[in-house]
């Protein structure tokens, strides 16, 4: 150990292959010793209960410093060790059955664990190397540890190594699957102890043992049980489990809920599971409880978003989920209100257009979809045709929303249209558009002052006074005084001809300006 730790100061190495990770979880898995020539030290894995186990993890992470620990090569095998596989037999079992268990179990323990999972090729398909014993505690060294992958689609006979075992590469599929999705299972996660099933007062859990992984946000809770028997644990939750909040198992899809601060869980002979919290699976759902049409945007085939009505709307959105819904929030153009009940209910009386969200948080903290809808209400008013009552027209006569086509009716064209609460000039002999649909014309440009128009032109024709037209292609290019009396009206003088017209006078300025007549002489 000492002389590993030199490289792992921080100058050096990030990380090692950790061997005495393996014969720690090899010698959980099996339960009792082994000796071979493959292993450091005495030579000898050795059988570990469940809190001895734990001693010897706790005494790794003790050696090294963390930032180590989260990078090591976790493996429990390689091209110098004999095969998990055969490590994993003892004595007494039925063929390869109950070996595959415990790899299983092993495999399990080393994607969850602190550090870089790392698996020997054949593992994940549970090649059976050894065929020849060559030492007095069976196969030892070349080449049963480096034997060739049983590839179906080679040459060689694949039942001597193989053939790969489908169900076991689905297996560790499924565990990568598994830590990648929780990053409480990989980085820089917190390690805690939860059970010792050898230390309990409980008879049920002697060969079980487990552990909580935090990080990224989330907890996720490992148990596992060496034992040829069924366990029943009954393990302290953590923090993260409130009591209500439902668990899944990642191996199996099988749930718990967490009661009394405890989760229970059932787990039968050389085998494991991956606890978490479970996802929603159920986003709110929000409905109009009216008769009123439904209606889309302009050109929109979905219609499913807006409701108009000429009478109050009442809204009735719900949140469903199999682990119940811890609290609902409903917004109401930008009012927000939060309630513990599933199913809300709001009326809506104002006129105008309004926009409803609605979403959910399931009781293990996790937040559904937003449903959204937007509804418009309209009151009936006694009056003429128009602004006065905009209800009483053909349906098809008022605008959905902000910017859209004016509805028209058929061949006549009312005298004002409202859109969005606003209103609009109606646009006579406007082009139609898809049948009735007409768009109302843009405004026009508001036109200055009278005092300021006639200011502007003053400037103007000064301008033109002072820098004369040039003449091009025989005519005068922004002719804008009036033309000469001897010209034909409409025309611009030529420029060959004499003008007869008075030069446009140059305003005075105001140092040359005539003071104003005096009255004192008369």
């Amino acid at each position: 150990m000492v002389r590993r730790l030199k490289y792992l100061l921080g100058d050096q190495l990030d990380a090692v292959m950790n061997y005495r990770f393996r014969k720690n979880i090899l010698g959980f898995a099996r339960g009792v010793g082994f000796k071979d020539n493959d292993n450091n030290g005495s030579n000898e894995i050795v059988g570990l209960t469940p809190s001895s186990f734990d001693a010897a993890l706790a005494s790794v992470r003790e050696d090294y410093p963390k930032a180590a620990t989260n990078a090591m090569m976790n493996l429990v095998d390689s091209h110098d060790t004999n095969r998990a596989l055969y490590e994993l037999t003892l004595l007494g079992d039925t063929g390869l059955t109950q070996a595959k268990e415990r790899l299983k179990l092993t495999s399990l323990f080393q994607f969850a664990y602190m550090g870089a999972p790392t698996v020997y090729y054949g593992d994940e398909a549970a090649i059976n190397a050894p065929s020849l014993a060559n030492g007095t505690n069976g196969p030892e060294d070349d080449p049963y540890n480096r034997a060739p992958y049983p590839w179906a689609d080679a040459s060689g006979a694949t039942s001597v190594y193989g053939p790969a075992d489908a169900s076991m590469i689905s297996w560790y599929t499924k565990l990568a699957a598994i830590r990648k999705a929780h990053p409480s299972l990989r980085g820089a996660g917190t390690f805690t102890t939860m059970l010792l099933g050898d230390t309990t007062a409980s008879t049920t859990d002697n060969s079980s043992y487990g552990f909580a992984r935090t990080g990224g946000g989330e907890t996720t809770l490992v148990l596992m049980n060496n034992g040829a028997s069924s366990n029943t644990v009954g393990v302290p939750a953590p923090a993260a489990f409130a009591n209500g909040k439902v668990l899944i198992d990642g191996i199996t899809g099988a749930t718990t809920t967490v009661s009394g601060g405890v989760v229970t869980w059932t787990l039968p002979a050389r085998s494991g599971a991956i606890l978490y919290l479970k996802p929603a699976t159920v986003a709110p759902v929000a409905a109009f409880t009216t008769t009123a049409t439904a209606r889309g945007a302009a050109g929109s085939t979905d219609r499913s978003t807006e409701v108009w009505s000429p009478t109050p709307v009442t809204l009735t959105p719900s949140a469903t989920d199999d682990r119940g819904i811890a609290w609902t929030e409903l917004t109401v153009d930008g009012k927000t209100v939060r309630s513990t009940k599933a199913d809300r209910s709001v009326t809506i009386s104002a006129q105008g257009i309004h926009r409803v969200s609605f979403r959910a948080m399931d009781t293990s903290g996790t937040l559904s979809a937003t449903a959204t809808m937007t509804g418009a209400h309209r009151h009936r008013r006694p009056g003429r045709l128009g602004h006065g009552d905009r209800d009483r027209r053909d349906p098809d006569d008022r605008a959905v929303g902000h910017r859209r086509p004016v509805r028209c009716v058929r061949d006549q064209l009312p005298d004002r249209q409202w859109s969005d609460g606003r209103l609009l000039r109606a646009v006579h002999g406007a082009r139609r558009v898809a049948g009735d649909v007409c768009r109302a014309r843009p405004r026009r440009k508001r036109r200055p002052r009278v005092g300021a128009h006639r200011a502007l032109i003053g400037l103007r024709a000064g301008r033109e006074a002072r820098h004369p037209p040039r003449a091009r292609r025989g005519r005068i290019d922004g002719c804008r005084p009036p033309p000469p009396i001897s010209s034909p009206p409409g025309r611009c003088p030529s420029p060959s001809a004499p003008s007869s017209a008075p030069s446009a006078r140059r305003s005075p300025s105001r140092r040359t300006r005539s003071a104003p007549p005096s009255n004192s002489g008369t």
